[in-house]
């Protein structure tokens, strides 16, 4: 792994989150920090560091989501974030496929979650995956079309057991999803 990695997350074992938007920047910190790392250092090893510093973020997150007093089984206070996500994320993948990803049967469901003014949010956890889903898709779409990107994401990748990045984020724990997924955009978006 990387030195400068090793350092720039070093601040997980120091601190305390006491807000649901502080756990919530610390998720992207950890999400930024991977999109910045060279795919020469994708290894086992950082895997491994990358799996424990987003499992802290997240039990952080819903242990702040507690501690405000939100029903993390209901997403209450993601709306702070999460209609501007979900928005983009329709942009760039289409409501048939968040609505995939999130586990959700009526593509309504992502349409209302996109509505700034309706209260309906995802959970927690829902959010988590489409936050990792819309990194990597922001990412693949600096280089490809949207519909490259909805095809990566329905597509079976080798780095991903064999399965599609979609199926993938949905079926597998949280905390080993981001990282690979995107390991998997970025080997994607530097193959000439």
């Amino acid at each position: 792994m990387p030195e400068e990695h090793e350092k720039s997350d070093s601040w997980l074992l120091h601190t305390s989150t006491t807000t649901v938007a502080e756990a919530l920047a610390e998720v992207r910190q950890v999400l930024d920090g991977l999109d910045s790392t060279e795919l020469k250092h994708m290894n086992e090893t950082f895997y491994a560091h990358a799996y424990e510093s987003l499992d802290v973020v997240v039990r952080r997150l819903l242990d702040a989501l507690e501690t405000a007093g939100i029903d993390r089984r209901r997403g209450e206070g993601i709306e702070l974030v999460m209609p501007e996500l979900i928005e983009s994320l329709r942009g760039l993948l289409g409501d048939k496929l968040v609505a995939y990803m999130a586990s959700v049967e009526e593509t309504s469901t992502v349409a209302h979650w996109a509505d700034p003014a309706d209260t309906t949010t995802p959970s927690a956890e829902v959010a988590a995956r489409l936050i990792a889903a819309h990194h990597a898709a922001a990412l693949l779409s600096r280089r490809d079309s949207a519909a490259v990107v909805q095809a990566w994401f329905q597509g079976r990748n080798p780095m991903l057991d064999d399965k599609a990045p979609a199926r993938f984020l949905r079926e597998h724990e949280l905390a080993e999803v981001a990282p690979r997924l995107l390991a998997a955009a970025r080997a994607f978006a530097a193959a000439p």
